[in-house]
């Protein structure tokens, strides 16, 4: 499985294992989730980026130390 955040890591923590990434649209349902983000997740460096340790929000590109 390719890695999709690698090479990311938080500029404020240094965390580089988790973060909340907008970057599509899901299908749910009450019994089910639409699994795309395997398959076509086209994570880009303007997307909002979260870190999950410190809160610390930004763009990927931030993350990328773009």
């Amino acid at each position: 499985m390719a890695s999709y955040i690698e090479g990311m890591k938080c500029p404020e923590c240094g965390a580089t294992e988790r973060f909340a990434i907008r970057c599509g649209w899901f299908y749910v349902s009450d019994h089910w989730v639409d699994d795309l983000a395997r398959e076509s997740l086209g994570i880009q460096n303007s997307d909002d980026c979260e870190c999950t340790e410190c809160d610390f929000y930004g763009l990927v590109a931030d993350f990328k130390g773009n």
